[in-house]
């Protein structure tokens, strides 16, 4: 015996379904904006991880290689991530002073519900190499985003040091077409 036809309700509502499930293909992926990082930083390294776990970019300064660099800015999606900036931070910060233990100091500078700004130090700890990294954690709509900036082997300097935490301070979510961080102008500190 033949299956029924179906009703127009349910017609209706299998092409809404159908439209809902076409629009969210076809919205933008999530991404962050770093002001002031532009043609000085060259991209190194991504990788765009299977669906629902997002994916990683790493830029270091025009003329430094991948495996020497003395500065490096990574920037890392964790897609479909429901868990606070806070507590993404936290766990980093178990893992470094687990690791480092008084070797490692890890700072968290400002912290709200839709992001965490903190600097970590660690110079002399075995486990893991020398490195003055600041970095900030965002809520976006799709995930959590994390903006590291790291140099090595010596801490930053007071100047540097400033400008990029203002300018993690003003890194914000948007919706682009792809996972590359849109930059605007030229690196001023190198």
């Amino acid at each position: 015996m033949p299956a029924p036809a179906p009703s127009s309700v349910a017609r209706r509502a299998a092409a809404a379904l159908l439209l809902a499930a076409l629009a969210a293909c076809s919205s933008p992926i999530e991404t962050v904006r770093v002001p002031g990082v532009g043609p000085a930083w060259v991209p190194v390294f991504s990788k765009v991880r299977d669906v629902g776990e997002g994916a990683v970019a790493v830029w270091v300064p025009v003329g430094e290689e991948p495996s020497s660099w003395t500065r490096r800015m990574l920037v890392e999606f964790v897609e479909g991530s429901t868990e606070s900036p806070a507590s993404f931070v936290a766990t980093q910060r178990r893992a470094v002073e687990t690791s480092c233990g008084a070797a490692a100091a890890f700072t968290v500078l400002e912290s709200d519900d839709f992001g965490v700004l903190y600097e970590l130090r660690v110079f002399g700890c075995d486990a893991r190499e020398d490195l003055h990294e600041l970095g900030h954690v965002l809520r976006g709509r799709d995930g959590l985003h994390r903006i590291v900036m790291s140099q090595r082997p010596d801490a930053l300097d007071p100047t540097t040091r400033a400008v990029w935490l203002r300018r993690l301070a003003e890194s914000v979510v948007i919706k682009g077409d792809d996972m590359t961080p849109v930059f605007e102008e030229e690196l001023l500190v190198r």
